[in-house]
């Protein structure tokens, strides 16, 4: 690593209250998802995680057919969890009880 790029990793992990090891192992880890998900993109598998989410939500036969609403609300719960799990664990947003809603620090 450069003495620029090192300089650059240590501000960056500062920044997100982190030691060096730390942000760099995140930061190996969203590199290599984001790796899979351009690869799988290009050999046109994964398509949209909303798409591929849609599609988990329908049934395979016609007994089990749902309504728009009920597949929206499968689709919507699932965000909805991603969301509150994302608000829970990111050091980076903050809660206040005063304001009424979430912040970044």
């Amino acid at each position: 690593m450069s003495p620029e790029m090192k300089v650059t990793v240590r501000e960056e992990a500062e920044e997100r209250s982190m030691t060096m090891s730390e942000y760099g192992r995140i930061t190996l880890i969203a590199g290599r998802k984001q790796i899979v998900a351009l690869e799988e993109e290009m050999e046109g598998k994964g398509g949209l995680a909303l798409e591929q989410e849609v599609l988990d939500a329908v049934p395979t036969d016609a007994d089990g057919a749902l309504s728009h609403e009920e597949i929206s609300e499968q689709v919507l719960a699932k965000v909805e969890q991603q969301i509150f799990e994302l608000l829970d664990s990111d050091d980076r947003i903050k809660h206040s009880a005063a304001h009424g809603g979430y912040y970044l620090e």
